[in-house]
């Protein structure tokens, strides 16, 4: 039995510290808003990817048909782990996922399970030096290439970029260097795997390609130390939020308003004036359409509003622009609040100031939003 050290030690302390954030991160955060399940997910990825590598290492079945199945399972789920990421960072700056983003991920993922499973059976068959089992090799190569420089070159470059300018935070610079180090971690290895597919690896190219396979570990620490550090930073969006309205579904009554920090230093929000438009507009849309449900969503250039109905009151948040974070927390914000006042709402409530505690919630729900001060 031997054991590749330069493949197990890097990837037993990736298994000792993805498990630990598992934990944590169950402990800690509200994990039953989509966001953080599909943070939640890409970690349990890592955990299974780091144990199955630690298996390849230790070469327990002396097959190599057997080694070669591990290799693409392990390969596998490097790729799911950056597919969970990639529907975190779609959360973070959309409603919902982008179809061709998606269609870029999710086609690039069939072509590395097709062309690595191709190629396996074509080892079982002993067809090794056909001329096709060099192409095939290189189309299962390029499909997991693919994911990785795309996602962490064209996803989440630009979301931390644009995190950056926004918040002007040094998480935010952090978390855009960690993007910087997985992608050239990603395109390293890419180039130099095509090259050896067609080529032998000299000595020089090999210790590129070990520091290349090291960067990945690097911006992943490093990502997931930033987080933990704040695991609010987990719930940030590059847009300005300016109120959160809570009204009365019978009468209209607002009994919770919160105006947040924003650039808009001149916005002035009339939360009646809101509330009463929002109800006007549903009442009419009932009347033309003889619709059962009020609106969702209004969307505008440059400001939208998300709403969200229980069976006592609206809810509602204006934005920039509404992110996946913000629509599926408002929902649950909805959920909370109606449980929390479910005496008072059952009865008739008209005193607004029963209602303050709801701040809480919502500190709690949308920690990156921050209360204009009074």
């Amino acid at each position: 039995m031997n054991i590749d050290f330069s493949i197990f030690i890097p990837n037993f302390a990736g298994f000792v510290l993805i498990t630990l954030i598992i934990f944590f991160t169950i402990q800690k955060s509200n994990i039953h808003r989509s966001p953080i399940k599909y943070f939640l997910l890409n970690m349990i990825f890592g955990w299974l990817y780091a144990v199955v590598v630690i298996i390849y290492s230790f070469n327990l079945f002396d097959s190599e048909s057997v080694q070669k199945i591990f290799q693409i399972s392990y390969l596998m789920l490097i790729s799911m782990q950056t597919i969970a990421y990639f529907l975190f960072l779609e959360s973070i700056m959309r409603k919902i996922v982008s179809r061709i983003r998606f269609a870029i991920v999710f086609v690039s993922f069939s072509i590395q399970i097709l062309g690595q499973w191709i190629v396996f059976g074509f080892m079982i068959n002993n067809l090794v030096h056909l001329p096709l089992f060099r192409m095939i090799s290189l189309f299962g190569k390029l499909g997991y290439d693919v994911i990785q420089i795309f996602v962490y070159g064209f996803c989440g470059i630009p979301t931390y970029q644009k995190m950056y300018t926004y918040t002007k935070e040094r998480k935010a610079k952090l978390l855009l260097y960690a993007q910087y180090i997985l992608l050239i971690g990603a395109i390293i290895p890419s180039v130099i795997g095509i090259y050896k597919i067609y080529h032998s690896l000299n000595p020089v190219l090999v210790t590129i390609k070990i520091i290349g396979d090291s960067l990945p570990i690097v911006g992943i620490f490093l990502f997931f130390f930033v987080n933990l550090s704040d695991l609010s930073f987990l719930y940030q969006v590059p847009y300005d939020h300016y109120f959160l309205i809570v009204s009365i579904k019978n009468n209209g009554l607002v009994v919770l308003n919160m105006k947040f920090e924003n650039k808009r230093t001149n916005v002035k929000i009339g939360e009646n004036l809101i509330s009463g438009m929002v109800s006007a507009l549903n009442a009419v849309y009932k009347s033309i359409f003889n619709s059962t449900s009020n609106f969702s969503e209004i969307v505008s250039d440059d400001i939208s509003m998300v709403f969200e109905t229980g069976q006592y009151v609206n809810a509602m948040i204006g934005a920039d622009q509404i992110s996946g974070i913000v629509k599926s927390g408002l929902k649950q914000f909805v959920l909370d609040f109606e449980n929390h006042y479910a005496d008072i709402l059952s009865t008739h409530p008209n005193y607004v100031g029963e209602f303050q505690d709801g701040k809480q919630m919502v500190k709690k729900i949308f920690p990156f939003l921050i209360e204009q001060k009074k």
